[in-house]
C-alpha cells in the first residue's frame, strides 16, 4: 500500500502505518528477505551509500550505525575494513540477524540514550530512521556525547525534492493536524540544515539520490510502466543510485556533518 502525503506540522509528510515502535519495526524487518540481503552485505555492496561512505566515513575509529535493522550496512562496512557497531531497538530484528551473522557486533539499544561512552565515536550513521517519528530530532541529541571533536554525523532521510515542493507550491498535498497513522517525514533541506546547527553540527556536504524512487512516489503507474521493458532493473538501479535525478526527484537526501570542536 503506498502512502498518502499531507502536510503536517509545517513538513510534507506520509501516512500508511506507526513505525515508531520497536515492535512496528520487528514486524517490518520481518518480510525482508534476509537472505538477500546477507548476500548483497557479503558482496560489500552500499547500494546508494557506496560513493558517500567512501568519501566521508573515517577509515580509523569506531563507527556506529544507530538504527542498524538488520545489519546489512554493518557487515558490508565491515567486509571493506571499516570498524562499525550496530545498534537498534527492535530485540528480534537482532536476534534474526544474529543468526545469520554470528560474530556481529550488534548491541540493543535507543538512537537518544546510546549505551556507549562519552567521545568514543569516529562517526554515526542515522539511515532513514528518525523520519518516522514525530518528534525526530531529539533522536540526535546523544549523538554530540559519544562522537569525538570533528566526529563525522553522515544523515540520511526522505526530504522535499523540487518535484515534491512544486507540488506543494501547486497546492497538490492537503493539511492534517491528526499523527493517527503517522508513518514518516519529508523534510525541508533548509530545515534539516537548521535543526543540525541547533544540535552542534557543522553540515560539510549534501548530496541526493534514489531518484527513480521519487518519481515513482509522485506518478504511482510510472513503475508498471517500467517494469514492460526489458533489463528495466538496471535502469532503476542506476538511477536510484546515481545523483543525476537527486536534486529533482531524489527520495533521500544525505546529510554529512562534523560535530563543532569546542575550544
Amino acid at each position: 500500500m503506498k502512502p498518502l502525503t499531507f502536510i503536517f506540522r509545517g513538513n510534507l509528510a506520509q501516512f500508511r502505518e506507526r513505525a515508531d515502535t520497536a515492535t512496528a519495526w520487528d514486524d517490518k524487518w520481518s518480510r525482508v528477505d534476509i537472505t538477500k540481503q546477507l548476500h548483497l552485505a557479503e558482496r560489500g555492496d552500499l547500494g546508494v551509500y557506496r560513493r558517500g561512505f567512501r568519501d566521508f566515513l573515517p577509515q580509523n575509529g569506531l563507527i556506529l550505525d544507530a538504527g542498524c535493522g538488520i545489519g546489512r550496512y554493518v557487515m558490508a562496512l565491515r567486509k571493506k575494513e571499516y570498524n562499525v557497531l550496530g545498534l537498534d531497538w527492535a530485540q528480534q530484528t537482532l536476534f534474526n540477524a544474529k543468526k545469520s551473522w554470528s560474530c556481529a557486533p550488534f548491541i540493543i539499544g535507543e538512537m537518544n540514550h546510546l549505551p556507549l561512552p562519552t567521545a568514543s565515536l569516529a562517526a554515526v550513521i542515522s539511515l532513514g530512521v528518525i523520519e518516522h517519528f514525530v518528534q525526530p530530532w531529539i533522536l540526535l541529541k546523544d549523538f554530540i556525547r559519544v562522537l569525538k571533536p570533528g566526529g563525522i554525523l553522515y544523515l540520511a532521510v526522505p526530504y522535499e525534492n523540487r518535484l515534491r515542493k512544486y507540488g506543494r507550491n501547486k497546492g497538490k498535498y492537503p493539511h492534517r493536524d491528526s499523527p493517527s497513522d503517522f508513518y514518516q517525514y519529508l523534510f525541508d533541506r533548509n530545515e534539516i540544515e537548521a535543526q543540525l546547527t541547533r544540535l552542534d553540527f557543522s553540515v560539510i556536504n549534501r548530496f541526493s539520490t534514489s531518484g527513480y524512487a521519487g518519481l515513482v512516489d509522485e506518478w504511482k503507474n510510472l513503475d508498471r510502466l517500467v517494469q514492460l521493458f526489458p533489463f528495466s532493473h538496471h535502469l532503476i538501479n542506476y538511477l536510484n543510485r546515481s545523483r543525476v535525478l537527486g536534486s529533482i526527484s531524489g527520495h533521500i537526501i544525505h546529510v554529512i556533518c562534523r560535530k563543532l570542536t569546542l575550544d
